[in-house]
Order: structure tokens, then C-alpha cells, then sequence
């Protein structure tokens, strides 16, 4: 598959491959974050809205997945 790729080429490609779980993990960031906020218009106060925010900060720990070949093979 990386016949023909240059040092840098390869450099380039794991990099690339990298950030896929790093994207992922951003977008089910963003739409936690959506979810919550749609939970909070539909009912919740905002003193229990900004008690819940201060609680989730504690609580969130970033978790990324292992590189796989669907990262190194590309969308």
C-alpha cells in the first residue's frame, strides 16, 4: 500500500491518521455539548444548568482510541 511513498510521504500519512480519532472525539464532544443544551432549554433551571456545567467539567476525561488501518487508509 505505501509503495513509492517518501520518508516524508509516510511522516505526512501517520500524521493525518492521527488526528482521526482526535476529529472524532471533538464532534462527540460538540454534540454531548448540543444534547445538553437542548436538555437544559426544555426544563432544567439555569442555577441547575450551571451546577450541572461546573459538575460535568470535573468529571470529563479525554480518551482517545488506538490507530487502526481504516485511519491509515483514508474516508
Amino acid at each position: 500500500m505505501i509503495e513509492g511513498f517518501s520518508g516524508s510521504g509516510l511522516k505526512n500519512l501517520c500524521i493525518t491518521a492521527a488526528y482521526r480519532p482526535v476529529r472524532e472525539l471533538i464532534q462527540q464532544e460538540r454534540l454531548k455539548d448540543l444534547k445538553k443544551k437542548k436538555k437544559d432549554e426544555e426544563g432544567q433551571s439555569k442555577e441547575d444548568a450551571s451546577d450541572a456545567k461546573e459538575e460535568s467539567k470535573e468529571e470529563r476525561s479525554i480518551t482517545l482510541r488506538p490507530l487502526n488501518m481504516k485511519d491509515m487508509r483514508g474516508p
